[in-house]
């Protein structure tokens, strides 16, 4: 049986989803300390640089059609197969 290549993000989906875990680790320093000059820090570097690549590539993948998303979707979701099939699992 031949095993199918995880499916490579692009570049805007993983600028999109290293955001979001920046951003939830942000978010749980803020929680945690909400006053912090540390964190602020951190917060303001990242808004101001890093943050806005984020916002422009999500951008990019919501102007994507309702076909193309269709499509994005299969190709990833037909890589993705249980763990109890013994064959790699895209993440």
């Amino acid at each position: 049986m031949a095993h199918q290549q995880p499916v490579q993000l692009t570049d805007a989906e993983e600028v999109v989803a290293l955001a979001r875990l920046r951003v939830q680790g942000l978010a749980d320093k803020l929680q945690q300390d909400p006053i912090s000059r540390a964190t602020y820090t951190e917060l303001s570097a990242y808004l101001e640089g890093p943050g806005w690549r984020a916002c422009d590539a999500l951008d990019s993948l919501r102007s994507m059609t309702t076909a193309e998303v269709r499509a994005r979707l299969s190709d990833v979701l037909a890589c993705t197969t249980h763990a109890s099939t013994g064959t790699r699992r895209a993440s």
